[in-house]
């Protein structure tokens, strides 16, 4: 018969290895997205954040990473939220297309309003002292940086979608398969 104090002293230092490998996990994301915010003031801005780096400086630079991938997610669930409300009636095919319409108009102008939301973001994170106006081509720029900031949202939430996609098709390839033929 096994004790069960032994069977705790055994779960402990999985347990420590487990969060330890969490802890180091966290820490590489939180490193990589920070480098990748530094990419893109790099890339867009020709800010070179790499020659004086910081633990400090990569932490704040994920923080403004995250704080613009939020707020578009926030974006992105709104627009979203308008095409689960897609009627699912059957009606007559001009109603559908006036319906589809209708969502998409709405789609993009929720979307149209993260672009001045994006620009006045990265401008604030950025600490610029004199910044050009939202609309005109240098302006343009503070908000590509913002945009590409996203891209590791968007990859994530490709990913999760891509596997929920075959979750589902594998749960209904598995619940078509009859019970006579299971065996």
């Amino acid at each position: 018969m096994m004790n069960t104090g032994d069977n705790r002293s055994r779960e402990y230092p999985v347990k420590i290895i487990e969060f330890t490998a969490f802890l180091l996990l966290f820490t590489g994301v939180v490193v990589l997205i920070g480098l990748w915010g530094w990419v893109c003031e790099y890339v867009v801005h020709d800010i070179d954040n790499f020659n004086n780096a910081s633990a400090k400086k990569i932490v704040l630079t994920w923080v403004s990473v995250m704080l613009i991938q939020s707020v578009m997610g926030i974006f992105i669930f709104f627009v979203s939220l308008t095409m689960m409300n897609w009627p699912k009636k059957h009606c007559n095919r001009g109603d559908q297309v006036y319906k589809k319409t209708l969502v998409i108009m709405v789609s993009t102008m929720i979307m149209s309003c993260s672009y001045p939301v994006i620009y006045h973001l990265e401008v604030h994170l950025l600490n610029v002292v004199d910044p050009p106006g939202v609309w005109s081509p240098s302006g343009a720029l503070y908000c590509l940086s913002g945009y590409l900031k996203i891209v590791p949202l968007l990859v994530v939430m490709i990913i999760c979608r891509q596997s929920i996609l075959i979750d589902t098709q594998h749960k209904q390839n598995s619940s078509s398969v009859r019970p006579e033929e299971r065996k």
